[in-house]
């Protein structure tokens, strides 16, 4: 399919989903009525094993529907695979198991109207929690935000690429493809490309529905090898940082990419009494204590919350973690929590 009229792909991995896929294109596809001619939909299905592409076929009956068959090669492949083929002048990745809202492919298109040429048009996740399906906003989206870097040593939340609308050519002429092989691939390519992205949009309205799945997601299991991932993904953007952040940013960048070392800790609260993560953990204490001292050292650069956590991360990385789990684990037992 080759139009120059398409202003935005939507790019959909396609993996073991069958329960979400249909949901999430139909989102889609009940918003394109009036807006075919602007929109392709890539869905790149990453070898599926179960009825996900039956689900997908359904949907073959709209022209500006475009499906890569590949074998299983992990989000990020696919990712980039669809990114190959797109047409777009904009590209959007959407996970196969959340949403867009209501309205909100007429709001993208029209904000890509308003700002043609703009790298980055950033919106906010409508969390959705799969138990219950209450929503709520992330965070209250600030008017202000001049450029992609204010928003990115502003917020601690800039992970997940779903937040993002982005101008295809500026991905392809910064090299900006997604890692591959790795868990958290997100946030390697997010501090990437808001760094290096020149014109940069705050959507004030959510148009993305991010669901909180109960079990099965990155989120809801958590592997060994996503924390070495972590450490992995830190040291590839601690080479970033020293090849291309500019002086002035040096060390805010330093203090944002840190989030990484910290949160193989944070996000193991389950894990942290396990043998796999006391291996991990005494084969990376030293550069987790190193690199939070070197934080420490420029306090006067980073700013005081920064500079407190790069404290407790030197001083005492697991007491935080292994308070609020065993606090956590006793409220359950009297039965105060759920």
């Amino acid at each position: 399919m080759k139009n120059s009229q398409i202003e935005l792909s939507i790019i959909i991995p396609v993996y073991n989903v069958e329960k979400y896929v249909g949901k999430c294109l139909e989102s889609i596809f009940s918003q394109l009525t009036s807006l075919q001619n602007e929109v392709e939909v890539i869905v790149v299905n990453d070898g599926t094993p179960d009825n996900s592409m039956t689900i997908v076929n359904g949907y073959r009956k709209y022209n500006n529907l475009r499906i890569i068959n590949q074998e299983n090669q992990g989000l990020s492949a696919a990712r980039n695979a669809g990114l190959k083929i797109a047409n777009g002048d904009y590209v959007w990745f959407v996970d196969s198991d959340d949403m867009i809202a209501e309205g909100g492919l007429q709001y993208v298109l029209e904000a890509i109207d308003t700002h043609k040429g703009n790298d980055c048009i950033a919106t906010v996740l409508l969390q959705k929690k799969e138990s219950d399906g209450t929503c709520s906003i992330e965070f209250t989206p600030k008017k202000d935000y001049k450029t992609s870097r204010d928003y990115l040593f502003d917020r601690y939340n800039i992970g997940a690429c779903q937040r993002y609308i982005l101008r295809r050519q500026f991905l392809i002429d910064n090299d900006l493809w997604y890692m591959e092989g790795v868990y958290h691939e997100d946030g390697d390519f997010s501090h990437r490309m808001l760094y290096k992205a020149q014109s940069f949009l705050m959507l004030q309205q959510s148009v993305y529905i991010y669901l909180l799945r109960d079990s099965g997601s990155i989120m809801s299991s958590r592997k060994p090898k996503m924390n070495y991932d972590l450490v992995k993904i830190y040291k590839r953007l601690d080479k970033f940082c020293n090849d291309e952040v500019r002086r002035e940013d040096y060390w805010k960048f330093k203090a944002r990419i840190f989030n990484c070392l910290k949160d193989t800790i944070l996000f193991s609260r389950k894990e942290l009494f396990t043998d796999d993560f006391k291996t991990f953990y005494r084969g990376n204490k030293r550069l987790l204590r190193q690199e939070a001292l070197k934080l420490i050292r420029h306090c006067d650069k980073i700013g005081t919350r920064k500079t407190i956590e790069a404290l407790h991360f030197y001083i005492a990385p697991l007491f935080y973690t292994k308070f609020k789990y065993v606090v956590k684990c006793v409220l359950m037992k009297i039965h105060i929590l759920k």
